[in-house]
């Protein structure tokens, strides 16, 4: 049943789980586990959003041959390729619902298919990011390497969550408007941006970003949070992080039968 963001309750939010879960356990790949999530969400809350995306962290080496390229490019743009390494985590985007059809599906994504974590100033330059990776508890200190700092946290065992109440006026410590893209903000009537997240297993974050049309306070923020916590015991015994993305014939290029 659709509805507004202003009137979720904690009832509502069961209710949305409840809705996919049969579909969330039988599904083969970690991206399609985003992706049902990701548009059960939308679907419910249509009235009040713009967008619904779902990001992973995945190691460099791990991530199929566009997501890869389109993260060594992006590292090669602000000279920094010689840090990206096998273990880089890479934050992904595996699922994404908007009024746009484009948003509909991850591999159109243009500029947020695969950011990654190379640096505490290059993910300080974005800020939003940086924003949300602090408030989910993730420190921009990188130096034993972002792969062995994102792994060694006991961020798994708490699920945190970003919020931006006013999305046209909310500035970081240095000035900046935290959403940079005030373009979108402006055309699509953006009002508030939030997500929820926390690790799930080996090291991965999972973050869900909400982009809508309506103001949303954080207690509305705050219940989405226990979808994090149910996807990650589902994850546990259904899921593995060899099994993120589903093979494509580009994929397969060079690989034994």
């Amino acid at each position: 049943m659709e509805m507004r963001l202003g009137d979720t309750t904690p009832t509502a939010i069961r209710d949305l789980w409840g809705g996919c879960m049969h579909r969330v356990t039988s599904a083969q790949y970690l991206e399609d586990v985003a992706g049902i999530m990701v548009s059960e969400i939308y679907e419910r809350f249509q009235a009040s959003l713009v967008m619904t995306r779902a990001f992973l962290t995945v190691p460099f080496q791990s991530l199929p041959a566009r997501q890869k390229e389109f993260a060594r490019e992006l590292a090669r743009s602000v000279a920094l390729e010689s840090l990206l390494k096998p273990a880089t985590p890479v934050l992904s985007l595996v699922g994404t619902r908007g009024c746009v059809e484009e948003w509909n599906h991850v591999r159109r994504s243009h500029r947020h298919l695969a950011l990654p974590l190379l640096s505490e100033s290059f993910v300080g330059a974005i800020p939003m990011m940086s924003r949300l990776l602090k408030e989910l508890g993730l420190p921009l200190t990188w130096d034993q390497g972002p792969g062995e700092v994102l792994t060694g946290q006991t961020l798994g065992s708490e699920v945190g969550f970003f919020h931006i109440e006013d999305a046209a006026v909310a500035e970081d410590e240095l000035g900046r408007k935290i959403i940079t893209a005030q373009e979108f903000v402006a055309d699509y009537d953006v009002r508030s941006v939030f997500a929820v997240g926390g690790g799930i297993f080996g090291g991965a974050v999972l973050v869900f970003i909400l982009f809508s049309r309506e103001r949303v306070e954080a207690r509305t923020v705050r219940m989405f949070m226990p979808l994090v916590n149910l996807l990650k015991a589902m994850m546990l015994t259904h899921c593995s992080m060899s099994r993120v993305f589903r093979p494509t014939n580009a994929d397969a290029v060079g690989r034994p039968s």
